[in-house]
């Protein structure tokens, strides 16, 4: 087994101390939101920034009861779900072909689907919302992860896309030998090889599907469909913002991303490097 050298230490001690403060940074705001959450509301006033003197957890079932989060966590798990569904199967299934067939068009269909991440989605929200209403499909769940799913192809497409394009031909190759044909050498050789990747797809996405904010707000008008980011809203509907209970609601929904993450981390880090070298 090869040994380290003390000097090779040396050289990485300034990078691991970079990245500790990088991390340091981005995990302090989320610290101090789960504490802040466990403090009373007078002892929040006057120490916002430091660990809870005395441990209180009244808020969490008091933001859960005023947001109405018996409807809106199921809700928010429901359009997480079937988004994931559409987005993994649909977008694996448009990059297969745009990676492995060599057509020109598929060069331009994938430079179209690129230039929709540049597109703001309140440019179409308008005649949307008239085109739903008048369909009678406002107030819909799975209307509304339809609409996400559209909002999160692209980047879903350019994640596979990237990884389809390192798989070797040889594969493809083999397999027709044996008399596979474009569906089954999708289903049972390419998107079965693609699973690290799907984790990286699954975890980017279900980022922006979960915390979005801006359709759920404009196409869910009644409380008992709302999703947890319009849900936590409603706690600064009140005349005063217990700010505790706003920090317990956000700890409510952080709380299943993070989770979400820790599991899939690994698989996430090696579909983001998978195509970074071909071989």
């Amino acid at each position: 087994m090869k040994k380290t050298s003390p000097g090779a230490y040396a050289l990485k001690f300034p990078v691991y101390l970079i990245l500790f403060a990088i991390a340091a940074i981005v995990a302090y705001p989320i610290l101090l939101m789960f504490l802040d959450s466990a403090k009373p509301i007078a002892e929040f006033t006057k120490n916002p920034l430091g660990i809870p003197a005395s441990w209180d957890f009244s808020s969490y079932p008091a933001a859960f009861k005023k947001a109405n989060f018996r409807y809106a966590i199921p809700n928010s798990l429901f359009v997480l779900a079937l988004s994931e569904v559409f987005i993994v199967a649909l977008s694996s299934m448009a990059a297969y072909p745009i990676a492995r067939i060599k057509l020109k068009m598929n060069s331009a269909l994938f430079i179209l689907f690129m230039t929709a991440m540049l597109v703001p989605a309140q440019i179409g929200a308008v005649p949307l919302f008239g085109m739903l209403s008048r369909l009678k499909l406002v107030n819909s769940l799975p209307m509304l992860s339809l609409q996400l799913f559209t909002s999160q192809l692209p980047i879903a497409l350019f994640v596979y896309t990237g990884f389809m394009r390192q798989i070797p031909r040889e594969i493809e190759e083999a397999a027709i030998t044996d008399g596979c044909g474009p569906a089954r050498m999708f289903l049972s050789i390419v998107h079965p090889l693609s699973s690290q990747t799907t984790a990286t797809v699954v975890i980017l996405t279900s980022l922006n599907v979960w915390n979005n904010f801006y359709y759920p707000l404009i196409f869910l008008t009644r409380s008992r469909t709302a999703t947890l980011p319009v849900a936590i809203f409603a706690l600064k509907q009140y005349e005063t913002v217990k700010w505790p209970e706003m920090f317990a609601g956000m700890s409510i929904i952080v709380l299943p991303m993070i989770v979400l993450y820790v599991l899939l981390q690994k698989q996430m880090i090696r579909g983001m490097t998978s195509g970074a070298v071909k071989g």
